[in-house]
Formats: C-alpha cells, sequence, structure tokens
C-alpha cells in the first residue's frame, strides 16, 4: 500500500511558489527542511524569500524560452508515518532521477495538516541551459516513488483481481468496479478487461476468466428483502426528505450525502450510480460488502422510489397533481371544460382552481348534479 504521494503543482514565471512557503514559514506551519546549489547564498546565514526568487530567476534566464521555469511539487506522507527526513529524502532520489541533479533545490516542511508533507521547488533549466524534459513527469516521478517505496502495481493488480472475484457479481461491469475501487482504471474491450495505474497498462484479464452469477438464490432474495427494509428505514432517518439531490453527484458514480454515506460507513451497503448526459442518474447498483455481493438497483428498489421526496426525479415521470392546505385535490389547470372559447377558457382555469375534487375525480357540483338526474330519473 502506498504511504506517500507526489503531486507536481503549477509553473509560474516569478516562483511564486516560494511565496506561499514562506507565508507558511512566518506563521510557523512550515520551516526550511533543505537548500543546495544556491551558489553564493549557499553559505549565508540567513536568505530571504527575495533572495530565494531572485537567484531561481537569474539561474532560469539562461533559457529564455522557458517562459515559466518554476517547478513545484509536493511530497506527503500517510499521517506521521515517515519522518521529514524520510520524506526529504525520498523528494531527492525522484528529483535527481527526474533530471534535476545539479541544479538548485529547495525544500519546506509542512507541519499545517495531519500528514507531514514537504514542498519541493527548482527550476525546469539545467545547469547549460537547456529545458529539463517534462513529457510524462508525474507519471514517471510515481514510478519512481514506486520503486523507492517497493510497491509492484502487478502483485497490487493481482490484489484486486482476486478481491473482485470474491464477490458475486451479474455483469462484467461490476466485476470492472471492483478491480477498479482499488485503485486501477478498467477498460473493456471486445474479449477482455485491460487495467491501468499511472498511466501505464499492468494486466489484462479475459473475460472467460471472469465468472458470473447468473441466478437469484433463496439466500439473495432474503438480504435484498433486509437491504429493501433498511433503505426504508435511513432514507427518512437520515435524508429529511430530500435524500439524494444532484449537487451531490460530483463524481460520476458516488453519492456523498448522508443517507448512502451512512449505509457505506456503517453498513457496508455502496452505492454506486450511472449519470446520463443531462447529469442526473438513470440507474444504479449497490454493492454489499457483508455479503460480497454485486445487486442491480432494480431489484432492490425502483429508481422512482428510491428518489422519492428527492430534488432527483426522473424526467419521465408525470406530473402530480399538488394538493392544497385543507388537503383537497385540484382538477388540473390544463384540463378544461368542454364549450368554452379561448377568452371563456381563461375564466374556466380560474374555476377549475376552487373546486374540490371527489375520489372520483369529479367536481362537488358535477356530482351532486348527477345525484339530482339519477333521483328524477333523467
Amino acid at each position: 500500500m502506498r504511504t506517500m504521494v507526489f503531486k507536481i503543482l503549477k509553473s509560474s514565471a516569478n516562483f511564486h511558489g516560494i511565496d506561499y512557503n514562506e507565508k507558511k514559514v512566518a506563521q510557523q506551519a512550515a520551516g526550511h527542511l533543505y537548500y543546495k546549489n544556491f551558489g553564493y547564498l549557499q553559505d549565508t546565514e540567513r536568505i530571504s524569500k527575495e533572495d530565494f526568487q531572485n537567484y531561481l530567476i537569474k539561474y532560469s534566464s539562461s533559457n529564455e524560452r522557458v517562459k515559466k521555469p518554476q517547478f513545484h511539487a509536493t511530497l506527503s506522507a500517510k499521517g506521521k508515518e515517515h519522518s521529514f527526513e524520510e520524506l526529504k529524502v525520498a523528494a531527492l532520489q525522484i528529483m535527481y532521477q527526474l533530471g534535476y541533479r545539479g541544479n538548485p533545490i529547495l525544500l519546506y516542511s509542512h507541519s499545517d495538516t495531519s500528514n507531514n508533507h514537504v514542498h519541493i521547488i527548482s527550476s525546469r533549466v539545467d545547469l547549460n541551459g537547456k529545458k529539463i524534459r517534462d513529457n510524462k513527469e508525474g507519471i514517471r516521478a510515481a514510478a519512481i516513488l514506486n520503486k523507492i517505496l517497493g510497491i509492484d502495481h502487478e502483485i497490487e493488480l493481482n490484489a484486486a483481481i482476486g478481491y473482485a472475484q470474491s464477490y458475486s457479481c451479474a455483469t462484467l461491469p461490476q466485476f470492472g468496479w471492483l478491480v477498479e475501487s482499488k485503485g486501477f482504471k478498467a477498460i473493456r474491450t471486445n474479449e477482455d478487461f485491460s487495467f491501468h495505474k499511472s498511466g501505464k497498462k499492468i494486466g489484462v484479464l479475459p473475460f472467460d476468466q471472469i465468472k458470473l452469477e447468473t441466478k437469484t438464490t433463496i439466500g439473495n432474495k432474503k438480504r435484498i428483502n433486509q437491504i429493501r427494509a433498511i433503505i426504508h428505514k435511513y432514507k427518512k432517518e437520515y435524508s429529511s426528505g430530500t435524500p439524494l439531490r444532484d449537487s451531490l453527484f460530483t463524481d460520476r458514480r458516488k453519492s456523498s450525502d448522508d443517507f448512502t454515506g451512512y449505509l457505506k460507513n456503517h453498513l457496508n451497503l455502496e452505492f454506486v450510480f450511472f449519470k446520463g448526459t443531462h447529469g442526473k442518474p438513470y440507474g444504479y447498483s449497490i454493492i454489499d460488502h457483508r455479503e460480497k455481493i454485486v445487486f442491480k438497483g432494480s431489484d432492490i428498489m425502483k429508481m422512482e422510489k428510491l428518489f422519492e421526496g428527492s430534488s432527483v426525479k426522473n424526467e419521465d415521470q408525470p406530473l402530480q397533481q399538488k394538493r392544497n392546505n385543507a388537503g383537497h385535490e385540484f382538477v388540473s389547470q390544463k384540463e378544461k371544460l368542454p364549450g368554452l372559447n379561448n377568452h371563456e377558457e381563461s375564466a374556466g382555469i380560474l374555476v377549475e382552481s376552487v373546486l374540490p375534487v371527489t375520489q372520483s375525480g369529479e367536481p362537488d357540483l358535477l356530482r351532486k348534479k348527477k345525484k339530482k338526474r339519477k333521483r328524477l330519473h333523467l
């Protein structure tokens, strides 16, 4: 499992990354961890922000074609698992292998979050005035870091496939999601899945090696009823009438509201949604991590029922009639009494809006007239 993450940040022409880090130093949230190859500044007792910036700007001016010479990156640890000294050693190894050996390199240690991390600043111009190769720099840095940490993506992929195979899946996409949940990207072809990580293809799995569940067992039916009851209970308790909102679907598959979050974190039920071009979900599945089953959402509960009381609505569903404060249903304003001209239709709409409707759907006044006709045998 990776315990360090390397991330390359934006370039700049004036090395504004130093501004950011020096502000943190002034706030006692960061410190100078390491700096080397700064020429006449190297033995200076106190180096100011302007000193670092001016040196790097002048150093980078040997190649005027590089408009934004700042290299700025972070290397962070998981929690406090790695000390700042360990982060420094790893950061320098990455920088050297990326081609920055001999360049001025400045490291800041940061303690303003729960994770130890360092900021790395250098110039994209080398000692000879040439631009340092930045093609796929992030991918190359990740591969270097994996070697430093002893991570083998092929071993990781085998473990992820084994994890997915431990679940009962009805479809190939369901199997692919489970592998992707372990940090891989699954690309489906006509015959197999190819799995990618850090921009590289790690391995391939033919479809004939994936066992799919084709029948719903009695045990599954019992579990479906249990999950249905759980949804009914917690949808009301944690969603306050709005279980799923459009704004919560920031990811193409996941929802992050209180309702689905509680079911995942406390009951091991994870929702996976499918979004259309309009941005709203049109279907979903539920991963039952307790029983290791992936259910098709409609087998548990229809989308309309799941989203009942929510701002997420199926656009194809008919509009429901509104109720007034007294609880009476009203005739829709789109329905018009027969025999009216255009001017009268407008008046008719106003009349309709105050005629309470009976269970049969007719206004009380019309119902009374019908009863009178019956008594007179008309």
